[in-house]
């Protein structure tokens, strides 16, 4: 049994090759053996498919609005950096938008977690 459940381990490809492989193929066996493990989890746990769905939604949009906040400091340093006024202008407009498209995420996120909240409260266990 325990020499099974090893053998099985080891064949299994890690949580992150499995995470870029059912990026490039959905419909990937291991993807969809990802998928039952989770729904596993999620029953016992007490997680309906509306709360999953409802965290993915607000863990993606975060994840998403954190990516564009790491980028400000970068245009900073163009901006700083920049030897002509062309080269200048190009960076403040980028961080401009950076900072235009990081306000519009963010302030989707309270309703996000609002949904989230009310979606997963009956769950004994949230999903993040």
């Amino acid at each position: 049994m325990t020499i099974a459940a090893l053998a099985a381990g080891l064949l299994l490809p890690s949580a992150a090759s499995a995470q870029r492989i059912c990026k490039v193929q959905p419909n990937h066996p291991i993807c969809r053996q990802v998928e039952k493990r989770q729904e596993m989890r999620d029953r016992q746990n007490g997680v309906t498919p509306a709360c999953r769905a409802a965290a993915n939604k607000y863990a993606d949009q975060n994840r998403r609005a954190s990516i564009l906040k790491a980028g400000f400091p970068a245009w900073k340093k163009a901006i700083k950096n920049a030897k002509s006024d062309k080269a200048k202008k190009k960076a403040k407009k980028g961080y401009k938008k950076a900072k235009k498209q990081h306000k519009k995420m963010a302030a989707k996120l309270p309703g996000l977690k609002a949904s989230y909240d009310s979606a997963c409260a009956g769950a004994k266990v949230k999903p993040f």
